[in-house]
């Protein structure tokens, strides 16, 4: 995977970080979280609000294999997210990390602010030693496709999905 480091100028990065910065999940959050999530899930169908629950309380809980990473601006407003999951893999004795949700405001995009969520997401993944990164897009979504292109390689696997109505199983 391309270092996001190697691919911006290190001054210009320098500069990104110093408008940002990143946490990790906190119950003061909530509110925040929820509007964003909102926005975020606008174009497609939104969980109800039990569901969204349970995703906060993974968000806020001490499992290391569901987890997410908060982007706050220069006033400390929420500004973006990432959502992760870790999990083992039959093909590598490392753990993998799936990036479920990426997400800036759209007043905070093409500042940075996803770049710096990206580059805490990889220096974590460097620390504790996982084999990968690896997310999709919608095939529309240039904007995000640009910039993933710039840090990871796009790859020629295929998704596919069936929902599961176990009562009617």
């Amino acid at each position: 995977m391309n270092d996001i480091n190697t691919k911006i100028p290190s001054r210009r990065l320098k500069n990104i970080r110093n408008k940002f910065s990143i946490k990790q999940p906190d119950i003061n959050d909530k509110k925040a979280w929820l509007i964003m999530w909102n926005d975020y899930a606008s174009n497609s169908t939104c969980p109800d609000i039990s569901i969204l629950e349970a995703t906060w309380q993974r968000l806020l809980s001490s499992d290391e294999s569901f987890a997410g990473i908060f982007l706050f601006d220069g006033n400390n407003n929420m500004a973006g997210f990432i959502h992760y999951i870790l999990h083992p893999s039959m093909w590598s004795s490392r753990m993998q990390c799936y990036v479920e949700d990426a997400y800036t405001l759209p007043a905070h995009r093409k500042t940075g602010g996803i770049t710096v969520l990206y580059d805490e997401l990889l220096a974590r993944s460097r620390k504790n030693n996982w084999e990968k990164l690896y997310w999709m897009t919608k095939v529309d979504n240039l904007s995000a496709q640009k910039f993933y292109n710039r840090i990871a390689t796009r790859t020629d696997w295929v998704r596919y999905e069936r929902e599961l109505d176990i009562m009617n199983e």
